[in-house]
């Protein structure tokens, strides 16, 4: 169970930056929509305007939250648990079933263009 909780926290760290990033963007679309909000977002350093501090900020807020709600970081773990059980397939298998899904791909593409020569033929010789 411990090697698990390393990938669970893996996970957060990922999510806090996936979330910081879309509330960057969620918080400046918000900014610009309304004009008066323009005139208060200051550059705070470099590149750095408020609304992007507050998007971050809004993002990390969220994962920090959700890191630290018992229920759900038990609901993650169990996932983790649960796909450490995981028989993986190997190279040789993942190979043949992609050429077993193209095939049928191939197969069922060829099969509803053939209908469809087939119904559009009979369509047209009753519409005309």
């Amino acid at each position: 169970m411990e090697d698990v909780r390393k990938y669970v926290d893996f996970t957060y760290v990922v999510a806090g930056i996936l979330s910081a990033w879309l509330g960057i963007k969620l918080v400046e679309s918000i900014w610009q929509t309304f004009e008066f909000l323009e005139r208060y977002n200051p550059v705070l350093m470099a590149d750095i305007r408020l609304s992007s501090a507050v998007g971050v900020l809004i993002g990390i807020g969220l994962v920090i939250t959700l890191r630290l709600n018992q229920r759900v970081y038990g609901l993650v773990t169990e996932c983790g648990i649960e796909l450490k059980k995981t028989i993986w397939p190997g190279w040789n298998e993942t190979k043949h079933n992609t050429v077993v899904v193209i095939i049928v791909v191939f197969i069922m593409g060829f099969s509803l263009w053939f209908f469809d020569v087939i119904w559009r033929t009979l369509t047209n010789v009753l519409y005309k």
